[in-house]
């Protein structure tokens, strides 16, 4: 994926349960490297796992769009 990453107000639950994560925004200007830190339990592992599904291209090799990652599966 060409350019940055950027989430809007990003909610997540796995299967429906209680929120990992909610709330958040974050850009991640491309060429750039980021660290995400924090106690275990806040959502790192989850919002990189968000991000990598962002960044898997679709079968078939079709562009990303917006709606292409808010419909990739969280693969844990």
């Amino acid at each position: 994926m060409r350019g940055e990453v950027r989430f809007e107000g990003v909610r997540f639950a796995y299967d429906g349960g209680t929120d990992v994560l909610l709330d958040v925004d974050l850009t991640l200007p491309a060429g750039t490297s980021t660290a995400i830190v924090g106690p275990t339990g806040s959502g790192k592992s989850t919002l990189g796992s968000l991000v990598r599904a962002c960044m898997t291209p679709p079968p078939g090799g079709s562009p990303l769009t917006a709606s292409t990652c808010a419909t990739s599966p969280l693969r844990t």
